[in-house]
């Protein structure tokens, strides 16, 4: 089993974390599996509305993964630049057999996993989570957008 980290260098600076900060967040959640990062891909200059089996890193990363691997990342919104596009590389790694982690979700994402005891107060945070998540990466809908369904 090999784990990789992927930062994201966000071009739009308003949703930038800096790759030392996520390099650190990665780094400290390895230490729960009682190994460290193999290697990290580091993407930058590039619009985190490219689909992240289209950009140059992330598609070396995915080249490169083998089965039981897993992939660290600090924020769901620099990998799933749309819902669609996000459960197209879940659907590539439950194929490969790839765990990916996702920080600010809060573990994998691929693969159900043991729980630790948790004590829960219901859905009301993960589903602020993934609105929030979701929300930063929202534009308006333009009819001239190739993405936009005109069927309601």
């Amino acid at each position: 089993m090999a784990i990789y980290g992927y930062i994201f260098v966000d071009i739009e600076k308003k949703y930038r974390v800096s790759s030392a900060e996520q390099q650190s967040r990665i780094d400290a959640y390895c230490q729960d599996f009682g190994s460290p990062v193999d290697n990290y891909y580091i993407e930058q200059y590039i619009s985190a509305w490219r689909p992240f089996v289209e950009r140059t890193q992330a598609s070396g990363l995915l080249e490169t993964c083998q089965e039981n691997d897993l992939i660290v990342a600090c924020q769901s919104d620099a990998i799933f630049c749309r819902p669609k596009d996000g459960l197209h590389l879940i659907d590539l790694l439950t194929q490969k057999n790839v765990s990916l982690h996702l920080l600010d979700l809060g573990g994998d994402i691929v693969h159900q996993t043991e729980r630790k005891l948790v004590i829960s107060t219901g859905m009301a945070n993960p589903i602020h989570q993934l609105l929030t998540t979701l929300a930063k990466r929202e534009r308006p809908v333009r009819e001239s957008d190739p993405d936009h369904d005109s069927q309601p």
